[in-house]
């Protein structure tokens, strides 16, 4: 009972975050992603990958884990 996602009261927005670590791995160069999407004060949705290519700059980097982003959005 004292463990898990407690969803609490409050307004019905939906809200999402990203972000990207540029060429975080040194072997491959490839940047790590991430998102977490909200409903009120709610996660719904989340992810953290490292991303299938390599990004020339940080804001490719920025831009691919936006695009994820709204991927999922959409899907919700």
């Amino acid at each position: 009972m004292n463990y898990g996602i407690h969803f609490t009261h409050g307004p019905w927005q939906l809200q999402a975050y990203s972000d990207a670590d540029w060429a975080r791995d040194l072997n491959t160069r490839r940047s790590t992603i991430g998102f977490v999407v909200l409903l009120g004060h709610n996660p719904i949705s989340w992810q953290s990958k490292k991303q299938g290519s390599v990004s020339r700059t940080s804001t490719e980097a920025e831009y691919r884990a936006l695009a994820n982003t709204v991927a999922n959005l959409a899907w919700i």
